[in-house]
């Protein structure tokens, strides 16, 4: 898929400020904060 991956384990839900960029390849899963002005590039896994 080109589209990001956004995951939830349980209750934990990421959570993504609308300022951020997060790649379309990035996977970001569980318990996860990403804030304004920051970047999660290509191919990247947040856990």
């Amino acid at each position: 898929s080109r589209h990001r991956t956004l995951m939830n384990v349980f209750d934990k839900v990421p959570s993504v400020d609308k300022e951020a960029f997060v790649a379309p390849s990035a996977s970001l899963t569980g318990d996860v904060n990403v804030g304004p002005a920051s970047s999660i590039w290509y191919g990247c896994v947040i856990r």
